[in-house]
């Protein structure tokens, strides 16, 4: 007996079912009821009406046009999403046109697709998912429709042909490391309602030369714009509240940053090696000079610490090579471990009348200086606190009450130690 060809049957049933145009459209792409796949795109059911995009075959073309529509079992379904890694280390994709229907780009949708150039992004999304561009090299241009309410941690990540970005109004956060390492972005637009950037955020945009921050900023994430180096000013605005640990790091030709006074808090190494920076103004908020604030910030040449700072942390501003005078006031406590060290030309502290701790090697080499007076509130001095003072007199006084420790050799080097009486 002979057997009916598949063709032949989908004829015949064709032949007496009432079909609309639109099924014979799609009649090509009949398979199982769950799966299909069209132009060596893969494709899953999502509801009785709904598909997803969800991977690709290994002959996939350059050139990318996602269908609209796409026949699964006996019924046409309509596309609304790319799935999560759907095109995931695609060598070849170079271009894609993602249709109206679309609403969501998955995580990971188009990670490491090195040589994508050109990606359409229709009005109809609304998110862009975690690294979903991440490392696609040859991308140079995106434009975010305005329907994108969100984008992932790491979206563009190490994008490192990215030049320009244009970003919706409707984005509120700039994720983790949404735009890190895109090497070549030299201006991007954040939208007026934006409230956070994110860790990260711009790490490594070395070619960023002006970013304006908008009023709505409360916070400025750990790194955010560590190793841009062409930035060379900076306006925090009124709203921003804390500023966090090395968010300016390593930004070589920043010249001068605007700090209002709703900061509270300055992190660890946030403007490290800020080596242009000649001048920054502390708010009277912040609580505590943070280790490596302005460690080998070269141009620092004057530093006014506010009232109400009770710690100076461990190489706060260590290798400040002009900084010439430090305002200290009252309030200081402790001194951290090499908070001024190879700060030679440092001429003009006082040690407050409050303070309770120097750390080691605190002023070492501040060849600078040419006297110093320990107050009686100091019950500790480090090692080396003042090593290599070689034109420092020091005056002692007595400690107030019980027993003050030296560590090895605080004042080796200094030019005399007096121990002051009663």
């Amino acid at each position: 007996m002979k057997t009916i060809k598949p063709f032949a049957i989908i004829i015949l049933l064709a032949s007496l079912l009432p079909i609309s145009k639109e099924w014979f459209k799609y009649l090509e792409y009949l398979f199982d009821n769950e799966e299909s796949s069209v132009n060596e795109l893969r494709f899953r059911e999502l509801t009785s009406s709904t598909a997803e995009l969800e991977g690709f075959l290994k002959s996939l073309d350059s050139d990318v046009i996602v269908p609209s529509k796409v026949m699964i079992g006996m019924r046409v379904h309509t596309v609304t999403c790319i799935k999560d890694n759907a095109f995931s280390g695609c060598n070849n994709l170079e271009s894609v046109k993602i249709p109206m229907t679309v609403t969501s780009i998955g995580d990971g949708a188009f990670y490491r697709c090195a040589r994508l150039n050109q990606v359409d992004i229709p009005s109809s999304v609304t998110s862009i998912g975690k690294r979903a561009f991440e490392s696609c090299l040859d991308l140079v241009h995106i434009e975010i429709p305005t329907s994108v309410t969100s984008i992932g941690e790491h979206a563009f990540d190490g994008c490192l042909d990215l030049e320009s970005v244009k970003m919706p109004s409707s984005v509120t956060i700039i994720e983790d490391a949404t735009f890190r390492f895109c090497r070549k972005l030299k201006y991007i637009e954040i939208p007026s309602d934006v409230t956070i950037i994110g860790d990260y955020a711009f790490l490594g945009c070395e070619r960023l030369g002006h970013i304006e921050i908008p009023s709505s900023v409360t916070s400025i994430g750990f790194s955010a714009f560590r190793m841009c180096e062409r930035l060379e000013h900076i306006e925090i605005p009124s709203n921003v509240t804390s500023i966090g640990r090395s968010a300016f790091s390593l930004c070589a030709n920043l010249r001068s940053i605007e700090i209002p006074s709703s900061v509270s808090e300055i992190g660890k190494g946030a403007f490290e090696s800020c080596r242009k920076l000649e001048k920054v103004a502390i708010p009277s908020g912040v609580k505590e000079i943070e280790d490596n604030v302005f460690r080998e910030c070269d141009g620092l040449k004057s530093v006014e610490i506010p009232s109400g700072v009770k710690k100076i942390g461990d190489n706060a501003f260590y290798g400040c090579d002009e900084l010439e005078i430090v305002k200290m006031p009252q309030s200081v406590e402790n001194i951290g471990n090499l908070a001024f060290k190879n700060c030679k030309k440092l001429k003009n502290i006082t040690i407050p009348s409050n303070a309770r701790t120097i750390g080691k090697e605190a002023f070492g080499n501040c060849v600078g200086l040419e006297t110093m007076e320990i107050p009686s509130s100091v019950s500790f001095i480090g090692s080396s606190a003042f090593f290599g003072c070689e034109n420092m007199e020091v005056k002692i006084h007595p400690f107030s009450t019980g027993y003050r420790y030296f560590g090895d050799d605080p004042f080796n080097g200094c030019k005399s130690v007096t121990h002051k009486k009663h």
